[in-house]
């Protein structure tokens, strides 16, 4: 098993359970999701590739759209949308 430190509450984790988001550097997906608002953070999440975004904790990111008030889809529905889109992005010659 691999253990990396998050670049936020400097906890250490399963690298399984976490996002590479940069060079070396790893988060939780809930450190790095909550130092975001809704705009910023569901571009980002759009700007993953599809792997990612299918890997992503659908849990989390719910209780992430909840805390800020999100009245749109459900994080399950919202992440299978987005990972079809970068699909076909990276299906584009």
């Amino acid at each position: 098993m691999e253990y990396r430190i998050c670049r936020y509450c400097e906890d250490t984790d399963n690298a399984r359970r976490m996002i590479k988001y940069s060079t070396r550097s790893y988060a939780h997906w809930s450190c790095l999701l909550g130092r975001k608002s809704i705009e910023d953070g569901l571009e980002w999440l759009r700007s993953l590739p599809s792997h990612e975004i299918r890997n992503s904790p659908v849990m989390a990111i719910q209780e992430w759209l909840d805390a800020r008030g999100w009245t749109g889809q459900r994080a399950l529905e919202l992440l299978l949308g987005m990972a079809k889109a970068a699909d076909r992005k990276s299906a584009k010659p």
